[in-house]
């Protein structure tokens, strides 16, 4: 079954699509921003914890991966900005195609989280502090990827509005059209009507 994605002439049905798209991607450079210091301050409090229990290199690749996310969402929002202040759609394609994976990275790794979390328990169906927290992670995560994928299809409306805006036509308003191709320096070839020469 075939299903159109929405194109929306509107940021939240209210303000114009380029601001409202700004709004939205400067709430989310600042969002990223302050995560990104949060996580530094829990890695670096949670350094002197780890080497302590010996179990140093799933750290280190957890917060590597991490931090990884964090700065690629740091700089595509950065892009998005740009793009849209400056309306370039090969940014905001950019963007679009960036948050499409970001979106399945995101979701995978919460899955991912929420299957070792559960392996990891003793008896998991036993365990109702196990079951509350993965509800909560998978409602946030259920949250914030509604509000990704609105903000996908504000890029993608913009990116369509910007192609329509451009496109342009040739008219040709004189009686006496006339093509003349250059083959080399001193060599013209001149086309004129065919109703010309008849």
């Amino acid at each position: 079954m075939y299903t159109d994605i929405p194109s929306f002439t509107k940021c939240c049905f209210c303000a114009p699509l380029r601001y409202g798209l700004l709004v939205w991607a400067y709430f989310k450079l600042v969002t990223s921003i302050t995560i990104f210091i949060t996580a530094l301050i829990w890695i670096l409090s949670c350094i002197i914890f780890v080497v302590m229990i010996g179990d140093v290199m799933v750290f280190i690749v957890l917060v590597v991966v991490i931090l990884t996310i964090l700065l690629f969402d740091i700089i595509f929002n950065l892009v998005l900005i740009i793009g849209a202040h400056k309306k370039h759609t090969t940014l905001l394609r950019l963007y679009y195609r960036y948050g499409i994976a970001h979106g399945f990275v995101i979701t995978a790794s919460a899955l991912l989280f929420i299957v070792y979390a559960i392996a990891s328990a003793n008896d998991p169906l036993k365990e109702s502090k196990l079951w509350h927290k993965i509800i909560i992670l998978a409602s946030a995560v259920c949250a914030s990827m509604i509000v990704h994928t609105y903000l996908l299809i504000l890029v993608r409306s913009e990116v369509l509005k910007l192609k329509a805006n451009s496109q342009f036509m040739f008219t040709n308003h004189t009686d006496d059209p006339t093509c003349v191709m250059q083959v080399s320096d001193d060599v013209q070839i001149v086309n004129k009507d065919v109703d010309e020469e008849k």
